[in-house]
């Protein structure tokens, strides 16, 4: 599926989105401003329509933390493609593993954090 402007025209999208934005009173759900703010997809399914993505993969975001976010995103998908197979497999491991932790679907930066302190998680350098 490929999102073009049409989607976001679509009066099924504009539904679920004035719905998201209700949800989180047309507040940014990063920085909490009502300024410029609209629903983000965050997780991209190319089989699926917009209106048709689970509500955990949309965010209700301002320009600026839309903005951000792409940048972040970008930053990390070019460290992910200098690792092996081997090596995106532990990562995935370890965020599923800190998902669980956790007892919600998405991985926070706390538990990470709480997961490297407490178990002492290492990055070997020298490991192919």
């Amino acid at each position: 599926m490929v999102y073009s402007g049409y989607q976001y025209r679509d009066a099924r999208w504009k539904h679920r989105s004035h719905d998201l934005l209700m949800k989180a009173s047309f507040k940014c759900e990063d920085c909490g401003t009502n300024y410029d703010t609209s629903a983000y997809v965050n997780y991209w399914d190319k089989e699926k329509d917009l209106w048709d993505f689970d509500s955990k993969y949309i965010k209700c975001l301002c320009k600026h933390d839309r903005c951000l976010r792409w940048k972040v995103m970008d930053k990390i998908q070019r460290y992910l493609a200098l690792l092996s197979g081997r090596e995106l497999n532990e990562i995935a491991g370890i965020i599923e593993f800190i998902s669980n932790i956790e007892e919600r679907r998405e991985p926070s930066i706390s538990a990470l954090r709480t997961f490297i302190l407490r178990d002492g998680f290492h990055v070997d350098s020298t490991t192919k």
